[in-house]
């Protein structure tokens, strides 16, 4: 590889998107990673948080959108979006703008004078001018430190479950407040665990969008495409150039307003009336008894 080269690690929606912009300027690129491993992992049942109009993946001619994808299989607007469709979007995307991905782990990555020097899990080395990460959040998963020591098969993370069989007529909780907790309980009740709840330290919040189901065509003047926070806020972390104008202090504020845990409209409905729901609870206590979890 020379020297010049420009190398994506990871072939995720953001890797793909990088890749596609680096490869569209004329830039010699190289993507490593497995195409959608992160989304291949989760449980084929769910569903995503963000709208059809937040999920495109960016590529320079905005030619390779969810709706041009539908397009291409007959397929039409979804909401909510499922994960398999996504998944497939995924896949078709790197099909057209980069097959030639190469699904090789990066096992190291060093610097080499003005450059990056990479070893590959088969055994290559190659060099590089730049390095752009793209790993996703899988290596980020978080196990409160009260649970952490507890055996496997009484406490795990969300992201390590593809399907949810076998916690059938199991009680189960559920620590956390996003979408990622409350979908899993609203699986976990559905694969007819014997009772799920859910435990939040904060509220439980759900996302509303009331102005976009009542304004018909205005709804955009109150929700950018991408679709990510509360009116007002929605439109400031939509603009990248406008956000970073205001103090550390000040943005901090609005992302935690944008991003805070909560659960979308449409998953309401099976979790209300079918799971416990404890907010305002810390767990500060958790041990094994009787081959299973005491938590308090």
């Amino acid at each position: 590889m020379a020297q010049d080269a420009h190398v994506v690690i990871g072939a995720g929606p953001y890797g793909l998107s990088a890749a596609a912009h680096l490869k569209a300027s004329g830039l010699p690129t190289h993507i490593f990673g497995k195409t959608m491993e992160f989304w291949e992992q989760m449980s084929p049942q769910m569903y995503l948080k963000s709208s059809w109009s937040a999920l495109n993946i960016s590529d320079p001619a905005r030619a390779y959108s969810l709706p041009r994808y539908g397009q291409s299989i007959g397929l039409g607007k979804q909401e909510p979006v499922a994960l398999k469709t996504f998944l497939n979007y995924g896949h078709w995307f790197q099909q057209q703008l980069l097959p030639e991905v190469d699904p090789t782990y990066i096992s190291r990555v060093a610097r080499d004078g003005k450059a990056f020097r990479l070893e590959l899990a088969d055994g290559r080395e190659m060099q590089a001018s730049t390095v752009t990460l793209a790993t996703g959040v899988a290596p980020f998963a978080h196990i409160p430190e009260v649970i952490a020591g507890l055996p496997h098969e009484l406490a795990s993370h969300s992201q390590e479950h593809h399907e949810h069989s076998q916690f059938r007529d199991k009680h189960m909780v559920v620590i956390g407040s996003g979408q990622s907790a409350l979908e899993s309980a609203a699986l976990l009740h559905e694969a007819g665990a014997a009772s799920v709840e859910v435990i939040a330290r904060g509220p439980i919040n759900w996302i509303d969008r009331r102005l976009y189901y009542l304004t018909g065509p205005l709804k955009r003047i109150f929700y950018p495409p991408s679709d990510v926070g509360p009116p007002g806020v929605n439109w400031l972390v939509a603009n990248p150039l406008l956000f970073r104008l205001f103090s550390e202090e000040t943005r901090r504020s609005l992302d935690q307003r944008a991003v805070r845990p909560s659960g979308s409209r449409w998953l309401r409905p099976r979790v209300e009336g079918h799971v416990t729901l404890t907010p305002l609870t810390s767990v500060t206590e958790a041990h094994e008894q009787g081959g299973m979890l005491t938590c308090a």
